[in-house]
Order: structure tokens, then sequence, then C-alpha cells
């Protein structure tokens, strides 16, 4: 029998007076889970509505009437003493926690090449950071300027939206805290036969449905309770932009500032259109009341699409951006009062009886809202023109227009301009330029920050007043920070203390006898200064043996210090055995760390960078033996990769490393281990030497090489 429960025969009830009772075809093939799943995807749908906009689309569509429009004010870019006292206001604003930020992200990467929400594409130049990285170290950075943090909302679709919540775990939210990022789930809308408006199966117990478009976003924030929220926490803005676009300048203090200043619901930025037929809405006005619109560029004729002014410019020549502000307030009245876009599609049904060349398609509606159709509902609307090159480069296709190259080329090109700004000549000849968010999201903080920086980018870029290399990769504030994070935890915690004896005696001296031994955990060393060891055999049989310092007992995890083990040997435990990887962590609970590693096939030998959680920089060359990092002090794999890393010898490394070893021996080694002067190294001869004076090192006493070179 259908629907034994209450709501699920008023289900049946409704798909039988809409005359939709073909979708239960199949119900005799369906399990009871799959016929509720089927009856609750119905249940969801306000059938009276569909049915509303299926005669709107019915009905002969005529010509938008543009008789009544003119070309839109705006606050154009050359408004200098305006945007000034926007910028006081804008960084109040921030400063004061009354922004948060808001993402559109319900589209695949399909088009791009990836089965991946398109927030997971990496589009940066060089480190080839995703968008949703992208846009939160731009938060992060914001966060720590202005001293508040920020709140980010992301729309999903429902059909990514476990994937791109996952996204997130799987790389710690970059370094956000999870409790200020909100995940959901854009609205839907059945998709209808363009013929007959019938709903349509997608499978047995499955209907065709389509997101409801970005103008659901503002209904979902309603519904699910957030704008409730932003106000009992504070925030009067939302910057809102799309997911397609890195070079979005979401905290941007002019634009807050104007939109504040001006007393305005919704604020639009606008850009000047390359060519008359660009895929653009335009900013229009009517021409008595000045009310504001944007006009959807596939609702625009020809000709007046194409009319120019006196001077030959496109007379409406503003188009859209898709990035808004707005006010909190003006959503929480006008979220659900938004018309009806219909789109016609053409989709191939599903193969139910196995046909063999099967491809039979339909043309289809899609019915959707547009979240600039709020504009005209707005008692005060603002369009405030913004620079293509700093603000414009979406990422739409995998080639031809707004695709992976021009997206690419588009940051690469700001960055040049902002190193232009500074005094770095001959940018022309960098092909490849990428400005971490965590140094600067934008033009003007970096214009501050690298004016205090200038020798350091200077010394990064040039080798005898030319430029070094063709890739310039500029991060080295977070770095700046992590080191002055480290000498104050050094400098401060008397408790800390470095495993280098300890590990010198376990290796030297163990008795090889852990063949058949299992996992353990002990310490060793004087009371004060108690060293953790763990052994761990892994399900290859191979083991990982791991040092801390054990001030805090055995709570060894995320402790400052940590040295782990990876060795690739299961016969025993010597000196002799290969390591595979090492690992050093050097920020006490934040998942810095450094790994180093080798490549077996090529024989050659890599450290990756991970800073809070996240892979940072990866396959990173270096040319000692793994091997001797079992006696290295963590003071000294500090020094070394800090001192090198990445301002000047890792991007643009010399393909020769003597100069680094050479440094590495004199100025970390030799200043830093006065407790080891007596140990030796080898030098660039392959002969061993004494640290302290490179005087010749006696064979009784060779073997041991602190420096690994």
């Amino acid at each position: 029998m259908i629907g034994k429960k209450r709501n699920e025969r008023r289900s049946i009830q409704r798909i039988f007076k809409y005359n939709q009772e073909h979708i239960l075809q199949f119900w005799d093939d369906l399990n009871e889970k799959e016929q509720k799943h089927l009856l609750d995807v119905a249940g969801s749908i306000n059938f009276r509505k569909v049915q509303k906009y299926y005669k709107i689309a019915q009905t002969e569509r005529k010509p938008l009437d543009l008789s009544y429009l003119e070309p839109s004010d705006y606050i154009g870019l050359d408004q200098t003493t305006k945007k000034n006292r926007f910028y006081n206001i804008g960084l109040n604003a921030l400063k004061s926690g009354k922004v948060a930020f808001l993402t559109v992200a319900g589209g695949q990467a399909s088009r791009l090449g990836i089965d991946l929400p398109k927030g997971c594409f990496g589009i940066s130049p060089i480190s080839k950071k995703s968008l949703f990285q992208i846009f939160a170290e731009k938060i992060l950075f914001y966060s720590d300027l202005y001293s508040h943090k920020f709140k980010w909302f992301i729309m999903t679709s429902i059909d990514n939206y476990d994937t791109t919540v996952n996204f997130f775990i799987e790389n710690n939210y970059f370094n956000m805290d999870k409790e200020n990022i909100f995940f959901f789930k854009q609205g839907i809308n059945p998709t209808v036969t363009s013929k007959s408006g019938d709903l349509i199966l997608k499978t047995k117990n499955e209907l065709f449905m389509n997101p409801n478009g970005h103008g659901g976003i503002l209904g979902a924030l309603t519904s699910q309770g957030y704008i409730s929220k932003m106000e009992h926490w504070g925030i009067e803005y939302l910057s809102y932009f799309q997911v397609d676009n890195p070079l979005i300048n979401m905290a941007d203090p002019y634009f807050i500032g104007c939109h504040i200043d001006e007393d305005s619901d919704i604020s639009t930025k606008v850009i000047r259109k390359k060519f008359a037929e660009e895929k653009l809405g335009v900013a229009m006005q009517e021409r008595k009341s000045t009310k504001r619109q944007i006009v959807e560029y596939s609702d625009i004729p020809q000709n007046i699409m194409q009319q120019k002014r006196e001077d030959g410019s496109l007379l409406f020549q503003m188009g859209s951006t898709g990035i808004h502000l707005f006010s909190v307030s003006f959503i929480k009245k006008r979220s659900s009062k938004l018309p009806i876009h219909i789109a016609e599609k053409e989709i191939t049904l599903p193969n139910f009886n196995n046909c063999e060349n099967y491809n039979e398609k339909i043309s289809v509606l899609k019915f959707e809202t547009f979240v600039f159709d709020l504009i005209p509902l707005a008692k005060k609307a603002i369009f405030f023109e913004t620079s293509r090159n700093e603000e414009f480069f979406p990422l739409k296709n995998k080639t031809g227009i707004d695709s992976i190259e021009t997206c690419i080329a588009g940051q690469t090109n700001l960055y040049r301009s902002w190193l232009k700004e500074i005094g770095i000549e001959n940018t022309d000849k960098i092909e490849r330029c990428e400005i971490s968010p965590l140094f600067a999201p934008d033009s003007k903080t970096f214009q501050e920050i690298a004016k205090k920086k200038l020798s350091e980018i200077k010394e990064m870029i040039y080798e005898n007043g030319n430029i070094k290399k063709k890739s310039i990769f500029i991060s080295i504030l977070l770095l700046f920070c992590i080191t002055t994070t480290l000498n104050a935890v050094i400098k401060e915690d008397e408790k800390f203390y470095d495993t280098v004896n300890i590990r010198k005696e376990l290796f030297l001296n163990t008795n090889n006898n852990w063949k058949k031994g299992k996992s353990f955990q002990r310490f060793s060393g004087p009371e004060n200064k108690k060293v953790g060891i763990k052994f761990e055999r892994r399900k290859d049989g191979c083991y990982d043996l791991m040092f801390f310092p054990a001030y805090r007992g055995e709570k060894e995890d995320k402790t400052f210090g940590k040295i782990i083990y990876s060795f690739s040997s299961q016969d025993s435990f010597s000196d002799e055995d290969k390591i595979e990887k090492v690992r050093f962590h050097y920020l006490e609970n934040s998942g810095c760390y450094i790994e180093f590693y080798t490549d077996w096939q090529t024989n050659k030998q890599f450290f990756d960078v991970y800073l809070f959680g996240q892979q940072y920089e990866s396959n990173i060359e270096f040319n000692f033996n793994i091997n001797k990092l079992k006696f290295l002090s963590s003071y000294e794999i500090l020094s070394a990769v800090n001192k090198y890393y990445p301002i000047e010898k890792v991007l643009n490394r010399p393909e020769n490393d003597y100069e680094i070893k050479n440094n590495f021996i004199q100025n970390v080694i030799k200043k830093s281990l006065s407790d080891f002067a007596d140990d030796g190294a080898l030098n660039e001869q392959g002969e061993f030497v004494y640290i302290k004076n490179e005087s010749p090192l006696p064979k009784t006493k060779q073997g041991l090489n602190c420096s690994g070179f």
C-alpha cells in the first residue's frame, strides 16, 4: 500500500492533485527506505509555486522594455576626496567587528577538469593554493590586523556540501577557528519539462532538481537563523562574493565606508566592460526615480548593448562583478521577495530500460532567483567602481575567456604591479609572481608592509642588479612571525631543552636487539630534563621512533621540539638503518613542522614545510644525508630552515648549494653548539674535520657527523 503514514498520504494526495503521479511508476521496485525518500522529496515541493512558474514560462516573453532606463550613476575611481572619508568609516566598521563575509560556493569544478567543488581548485600562480585557502588566508590576515576574528558564511549546493566541509576538515580549516566558519546549503527547485511542466525522474526514487540561484542564499540565511545570530553578534554588514574570484578585496574599507556613509541598503562593485557583448550584468537606473538595478546581459538587445557615447566608449559601460555589500537589516526585510528567472536547458533522460546506444534528450525549465534583484527593492543602492586589474579575474572555464590561464595571468600581473609600486624594476621579466595573503591581502596593505621589508624583498628578487628567477613568491611575514614566536618560546620557557644527547646515546649505544620488540615508551635523562622515547611498529613491519622533551610527563602530543624518525628497516634497530622521513615540530600546539624525506627512486632528498596543520611548501631539495638528522640539535634544524626558507635559498636556491652549506657550518653550527664543539663534520673535500676549527679529525673520532655535510 502507498503511503501508510499520515504525512506520506498527504504527499501522495498532492502528487495526484497536481497530475504528477508518473513519478510513482517504479514504486513497486523500491524498498521501504527508497519509497520514503521519494515521498519526502515530493513533500518538500511547493507544487502551487511550480505551477505558477510554469505558467509564467508559457507566457510569450516580450523583449525587456529598456526605454525607461539609462546608464546608472556610480562612485568613480577618480572621486578621491570622498574615498578618503570612506576609508576611515570603513576602517572603524572592520575594527569594531560589524562586518562578516559570505561566499557563494555551490558550483562544481567539472568545467575545469576536476570532480570537486570549485572552491577546492588550486589557482594561485606558484603555490597552487585553492580558492578556499586564498579566502581563508585573507580572513586570517584581516583578523590579525583588526584584532577581531571575523565570521565566514559559506553557501554550498546540496550536492557539494559534504565534500566542501570535508575539504576544510582535511586542511584544518586553514588555521581558522572552525567555530567562525558556517556552512549551509542552498535551496533547490524541481526541474520540469518544457512541454508539459512535468516533474522528471532522475532515478527511480530521485527527481531532477536544480539550485534555486544565488538569490536564494539570503532567504537561506534567514530561515536557518543566521540573520538573527548576526544581529546578536553585532554584525551589521555582510561582504558577499562568489567563489570563483581569487582577487576579491573582501574587507575593502573604502567600499564598506561608502556603503555606510551613503546609508545604502545594498552596494555593488562595478567595472568598465571590455566589449559590448561581455557577459556581465549592466548597471542601469530609472530615468525619473534613479532607482538602480542590474540588467542581465542576455536581456539586453544587441542594438542597445552596442550604443556608444560621443567619445566612442560604450553607453552602458559599467558591468557588475558580483561583489556586493548588504546591510543585515535590509536582508531581514527583503530576502524572500525576489522575482523568478526561467532558464531553458537540455538534459539526457535516464535509461531505465537499459537500451543500447541510448541518448534521449528533452528540453527542461529551471527556476532560480538572482541576488542582484534585491537592488531595485532597496531604499538606496550604490554602484561603486573598482579596477578590473585589481579585483576581477574570475575562474569559470578551462580555456578561453575567464579561464585558468587568464586567472593566473591576472594574479601575476596584479602582484607585479604591487612590486613595481615599491620600486622593483623590470617586473615584466618575472613570468609568475605570487604574494601570499598572509603577507598582504591587498595593495594598500602590501605597500605599508613592503616598505618595512624592502631590503629583504629586493635581496630575494635581485642578483647583481638583475631579476634572479622567473618565479617570485613572497610570503616572508608569516615565517618572520613564526621565528619571532619561536625565539620567545626559547627565551621565556626555561623548561624547554633539546633531546640531542639522548638521541645520540640511543643511536650509538643501543643493543640493536629490538627486532621482535613491541611498541614501548620510556623516559631517559636527568630528573629535571627527562626525554620521552616512544617506539612503535607500523603495519608494514617497519617502525617510528619519537623523542620529546618530557617536562609535561607523558603528554608528548603537540610538544615543541618533538622529533619523529620513520625507518624503512624491518630487521634491526641501528645507526645503519635507512630513515624514510624525519618530522620536526617547531611550535607548541600549532601543527607547525618540517618533514624531511628521501625519494628512493631518484635517491634525492626533500623537505616539506607545514604551517598550522597545512602543507605550505613542498619538494624543497636538500643535499645532505638524511640519516645525519639523528644527530642534529633542534636549534640547528630550525635555524637552517628559517634562515634560508623561503626568502632566498628555496625558490631562488642556487644550483650549487656550497654557500648554504658553508653558512650553515659557520653561522649555525659553530655558534650554537658549544657543547659539541669537538664533534666532526665532512668538509667539501669529503674529509672529517673538527667543527670548532676545521682541523683534521682523528680516525678514532670519525663517524659522528653533526652537520650532515
